[in-house]
């Protein structure tokens, strides 16, 4: 009789023991599953450069007038206020502001158009290598409904 108990004891202690290890495997997977989603929002929050990007394609108009506020603050910070003379000769007012603002506006449109420009090329690559290496491969819809 005691060593039937003693065998039933070890029946029951070997069914808690696979319960729990089911428990513990089936809480690891979700703490992993947990510690997973966190890295993932976490490299979203942190990976400045993608998030930079994904702005400035979502909205480029507000890019394209930041940068050029930009251009123009940075450009007034650092040149100032010049003085009338410019290599040696004498330039009224009205000119100097003319040359100024044209200098200004150059400066603020190449920094401006920079990045607008190169998000264009590389689209503009992408869609001819696209097209170049991809195209011979693919059959067009349009193909099939004009074939004679």
């Amino acid at each position: 009789m005691a060593r039937r108990d003693e065998q039933q004891r070890k029946i029951d202690l070997l069914q808690k023991l696979a319960s729990h290890r089911t428990e513990i495997a089936h809480h690891r997977a979700e703490l992993g599953q947990q510690i997973s989603q966190k890295k993932a929002t976490w490299e979203k929050t942190v990976n400045v450069p993608k998030r930079i990007k994904t702005a400035v394609t979502q909205n480029p108009t507000k890019w394209l007038v930041g940068s050029t506020i930009g251009g123009l603050l940075l450009t007034k910070i650092l040149f100032g206020r010049r003085s009338g003379r410019r290599r040696g000769k004498n330039i009224n007012r009205q000119q100097l502001a003319k040359v100024e603002s044209r200098g200004l506006l150059a400066t603020v449109a190449l920094f401006a158009a920079k990045p607008l420009l190169k998000s264009y090329l590389i689209n503009k690559a992408k869609s001819y290598v696209a097209h170049k290496y991809m195209g011979r491969h693919q059959q067009h819809p349009a193909d099939e409904y004009y074939e004679v």
